[in-house]
């Protein structure tokens, strides 16, 4: 399906429970990351795991009030940390301000401790505050259609404007 439409690395955020009944079928698509809600499971480092023996990068998604401490026993297990910076589900949210301060946290967490894993942000990633994003730690940044592509915008123009930003 969507391995067969491009080549470029797809990235997978199952919002859903019980995700260890979906990771075969997402694993089938090879996807470079695969990342669970840290409330889908009662085993996310079990599950983790799993999303690793099929080869992929394990993501661990935080909402915005999910706090940090949910992942100090799973660090090594972590490839991607996913900052959800407003409550998933809703278009056209405002940036939840604490979660600029927990991209800075988990940076620092990280540092710290020696670990590798990508800091990804997704929720109104905007060309206007993708600095805002990238200067406390985000390594990855998820953006729609809506917050990428101003209207009568060509893609390569609003591709370069993005890249011009983040280089």
């Amino acid at each position: 399906m969507v391995k067969e439409v491009t080549s470029l690395p797809v990235d997978v955020h199952l919002m859903v429970t019980n995700p260890e009944f979906y990771i075969p079928v997402f694993a089938d698509e090879s996807p470079r990351v695969l990342s669970i809600q840290a409330e889908a499971t009662s085993h996310i480092q079990h599950v983790l795991a799993r999303i690793r023996d099929y080869g992929i990068q394990s993501g661990l998604a935080l909402n915005p009030s999910t706090p940090l401490n949910v992942s100090d026993y799973i660090l090594l297990d972590l490839d991607v940390i996913l900052i959800t910076i407003v409550n998933p589900g809703f278009a056209g949210q405002k940036i939840i301000s604490a979660t600029i301060q927990k991209v800075a946290q988990v940076r620092k967490i990280l540092d710290e401790q020696g670990y590798e894993a990508e800091i990804e942000v997704d929720g109104n990633v905007r060309r206007e505050n993708i600095s805002k994003l990238v200067s406390p730690g985000a390594t990855m940044l998820v953006g729609g259609t809506s917050s990428i592509f101003k209207k009568g915008y060509q893609i390569p123009d609003a591709v370069q404007k993005v890249y011009d930003l983040i280089v």
